[in-house]
């Protein structure tokens, strides 16, 4: 958790967040209405963001396929509604003070699939934090990682099943507590939830475990793996193509300061410096 506000440095930065919200609302349009003014609890800490935004800048290539057959893309598209029975797909990790951006997209856009591949038939949660721990070539675990590299271990190694922190669901249960990014009222000093304000530096990776930790799950490790059959890329309409036949597909955006005064719509760069690449899954 972040520091509290008690020196004027504090005050300044608190400010400056407050500033840098009021200058996108001053330059939002018809185009991108005023979507922003969610301010950060005192508790946070101006450097938060780190522990959020965890994706590196080089992971390596994969094979490029768009997959040109998909049907006509339609002018608007949401892959919650198309496949009502995947309820992974209107799942949302939190992923607490663990920057783990990812690993979490990449987990969840598999998660997605596999069910969509089954028509509907698997539904199980499958958990990031195989790949978070055990990924020895993705990166820094709750310290960043590479989205090519994560699907790659899916692809060699497989994902298994498992729910939220504290949910005794699935083999592996997510192990990082949760956190509250930001209030959603004018008041920056209202309190979100039972866990406590996002602060300070990412946790400690939690250690690598190659069996069902879950004491209350009868599944077996080895026989909760599964695998990603390829990767591949796409760009355009060819991946507008390929999330209306196959489901949602992982994408990696530039985020600046004035994200983090963002609670709904679309992002729009306008004003405030690079924080840096923040990884998410597309889903329409």
């Amino acid at each position: 958790m972040g520091r509290q506000l008690q020196n004027i440095t504090d005050i300044k930065i608190l400010f400056h967040i407050m500033l840098k919200v009021a200058g996108v609302n001053s330059f939002h349009t018809n185009d991108h209405k005023k979507l922003v003014g969610t301010f950060y609890h005192p508790d946070a800490d101006i450097l938060d963001h780190e522990a959020f935004e965890g994706t590196a800048v080089n992971g390596g290539d994969c094979d490029n396929d768009g997959d040109g057959d998909a049907n006509e893309v339609p002018e608007s598209f949401d892959a919650r509604y198309h496949w009502f029975d995947c309820i992974s797909i209107s799942h949302i990790w939190n992923q607490g003070n663990c920057a783990a951006d990812w690993a979490i997209s990449v987990t969840s856009a598999m998660n997605d699939r596999i069910c969509i591949a089954s028509k509907g038939n698997i539904t199980a949660l499958y958990s990031p934090q195989k790949v978070v721990s055990c990924c020895e070539d993705c990166g820094n675990g709750c310290n960043g990682g590479y989205t090519a590299a994560a699907w790659r271990y899916i692809l060699k190694k497989g994902i298994v099943t498992g729910g939220d922190y504290g949910s005794n669901e699935g083999c592996q249960p997510w192990l990082v507590q949760p956190c509250n990014a930001s209030t959603t009222s004018a008041d920056p000093s209202s309190v979100l939830g039972p866990h406590g304000v996002c602060g300070g530096d990412p946790v400690a990776t939690p250690k690598c475990d190659l069996s069902c930790y879950n004491a209350q799950h009868k599944g077996k490790y080895l026989d909760e793996i599964i695998k990603a059959k390829r990767i591949f890329t796409f760009d355009g309409c060819a991946a507008r193509k390929n999330l209306r036949k196959h489901g949602p597909y992982v994408v990696t955006m530039r985020v600046y300061e004035d994200f983090l005064a963002y609670k709904s719509g679309v992002y729009h760069h306008v004003t405030g410096d690079y924080l840096g690449l923040l990884s998410v899954r597309m889903i329409g």
